[in-house]
């Protein structure tokens, strides 16, 4: 059975990319994708998700 993880990336600032992992339930795995939650000019938010192997 496959666990399903996801990533949470807070990237603030982007044109300087500075980018701050908020939280994540695991770092292995194959990343499938992600969605965008949130973005302006100021902060980007995104979710990188996929399946523990």
């Amino acid at each position: 059975m496959r666990e399903r993880q996801f990533l949470l990336i807070v990237n603030f600032k982007p044109q300087i990319e500075s980018t701050i992992v908020v939280g994540c339930r695991s770092v292995h795995g194959l990343v499938l994708g992600s969605d965008w939650v949130f973005k302006n000019r100021s902060i980007m938010i995104f979710l990188v998700y996929g399946f523990h192997e």
